[in-house]
């Protein structure tokens, strides 16, 4: 079956503390109308409470064929999002990630006594070995997570920084000197006929390509903030300043109403990360499509009004004879 769309989707940006996750989508649409049938999708990352999240939005898992982890926390929701896909009778789930996944998923799989007999195919993603995933529709090659900007800066000048070490490498200590590999890691996908290429980085990284300027037919999401030094391109994304808040359903306006009715024990969030966050919100992106033509979709942005939703609160409890 051809695909002739496909987009990747900003699912979380750590709203109602859930990570930064990205959903690719493989489509096929009708050659009339506007319907569409869904061929694949991939998740970039999968935090905790991703299949909650996802039934609170109405999609559906049936059609998940991989997930790519860039970091350990990546890999948070990882026991329920396997136990989702096999109830929803998936022949097979691949898993990629960094050092440390295929046991991480071996466990899982040994703790969960491998659910109705789905296939759980797990890899490392290694830069030396960048293939990484291959199918009918998408290729993906792992590539290593470029280093913060002070980091950078520090290595060109010659000099060995004080600070951690490079995102995506790990210093052998005395106890972890035979595991080798980068801790982080990011992915480069292409479509099969063609389309816009992506990237996905973890967060944290420096900007792709050291600053320069994005390809024209090319998205870079950056699953945090946007880093310092990025290129002016519209490209390159921090999903976590630049993406669509998407939480958890009505949990921002029941979150609301309870400090409406218990103050002391929902405190209001800090002015500095609210203030950030809208003014962030006043395009945010919700879709980047690959294919038929590479454009960014934004999305509304959700806001929830504590003034409005406190009287309201207030009225309701009144009319049920609370006040």
């Amino acid at each position: 079956m051809t695909a002739n769309l496909a987009y990747v989707e900003v699912l979380t940006c750590g709203e109602d503390a859930l990570t930064p996750c990205l959903m690719l989508s493989i489509e096929r649409r009708a050659a009339y109308g506007t319907s569409t049938t869904v061929l694949r999708r991939y998740l970039f990352d999968v935090p905790e409470e991703i299949v909650r999240f996802c039934g609170s939005h109405q999609l559906k898992l049936g059609k998940f064929a991989a997930a790519f982890t860039t970091a350990g926390s990546g890999a948070a929701g990882l026991p329920e999002l396997i136990l989702a896909c096999a109830e929803q009778g998936l022949p097979s789930l691949h898993i990629r990630g960094p050092r440390g996944v295929v046991e991480y998923t071996k466990t899982i799989t040994e703790t969960l006594g491998n659910p109705r007999a789905m296939k759980v195919l797990t890899a490392e993603a290694k830069s030396s070995d960048p293939l990484c995933y291959e199918d009918e529709h998408l290729c993906v090659w792992a590539v290593p997570a470029p280093p913060p900007v002070a980091l950078a800066a520090a290595r060109a000048d010659g000099c060995r920084p004080a600070a951690a070490p490079a995102l995506g490498a790990e210093e052998p200590t005395a106890k972890r000197r035979r595991q080798t590999g980068p801790v982080c890691v990011g992915y480069r996908c292409q479509l099969k006929g063609g389309g816009a290429g992506l990237i996905v980085l973890p967060g944290g990284c420096g900007p792709h390509g050291g600053g320069a300027a994005t390809a024209s037919e090319e998205f870079v999401f950056h699953l945090g903030a946007r880093p310092a030094g990025a290129a002016g391109s519209s490209r390159e994304i921090g999903v976590c300043c630049q993406g669509r808040r998407r939480g958890l359903w009505k949990s921002s306006e029941r979150l609301a109403r309870w400090r409406a009715l218990a103050s002391p024990l929902v405190p209001p969030l800090p002015s500095a990360n609210t203030s950030s966050r809208d003014r962030e919100d006043s395009d945010p992106v919700l879709r980047a499509y690959l294919r038929p033509a590479a454009l960014l979709e934004p999305g509304r942005p959700e806001r929830v009004e504590p003034a409005t939703l406190c009287r309201e609160t207030i009225e309701e409890c009144r009319a049920w004879g609370f006040g």
